[in-house]
């Protein structure tokens, strides 16, 4: 039997994925350009809030999903605790990092780099980021398409700069 790999076939989850992450952005920077311009009523602030919140409820487990597609699979135990690492780092001290540059750049700015961070998010869910695996029958040889580089920060962000170029 052939060893050769097949093309990469996104999951399932990419698509969505994408689409989700697409609409945070819209979000985020609409929140941003309406506080920048004086225009954000409280109420509108608390949907905006709502709607970015229930995005990232939607994404989270998707992102965790995502980590058998292009993690090797000995490296998988290691990266979910990466990944449960940094969602509580972000969740702990996000906040004490935004009020400081809330106090400092205004919350417009902040509100801005939320929206790049999203903006920064597709990358790692394009299509054709999915692992390559060996032909049916045949023992795996998973090989993530774009691994980040070792050493390299892996938060949404980051993760997959080089993808898709």
């Amino acid at each position: 039997m052939s060893t050769a790999t097949h093309p990469p076939q996104p999951t399932r989850e990419i698509s969505p994925l994408l689409a989700v992450q697409v609409c945070l952005f819209v979000v985020a920077a609409g929140r941003a350009a309406l506080t920048a311009l004086d225009r954000m009523p409280p109420a509108l602030l608390l949907a905006f809030t709502f709607a970015l919140g229930a995005g990232q409820a939607v994404t989270l487990p998707t992102w965790q999903a995502i980590i058998p597609e292009v993690v090797p699979r000995e490296e998988l135990p290691a990266a979910s605790a990466l990944g449960a690492v940094n969602t509580n780092l972000a969740r702990s001290a996000g906040p004490a990092i935004a009020g400081l540059l809330v106090a400092h750049v205004g919350p417009a700015a902040v509100f801005g780099l939320n929206a790049l961070s999203f903006a920064g998010s597709p990358p790692p869910c394009c299509p054709g980021t999915a692992r390559r695996t060996a032909a049916p029958g045949t023992p795996s040889t998973s090989v993530p398409r774009c691994a980040p580089p070792a050493g390299s920060c892996t938060t949404r962000g980051w993760y997959g700069a080089s993808c898709c170029g």
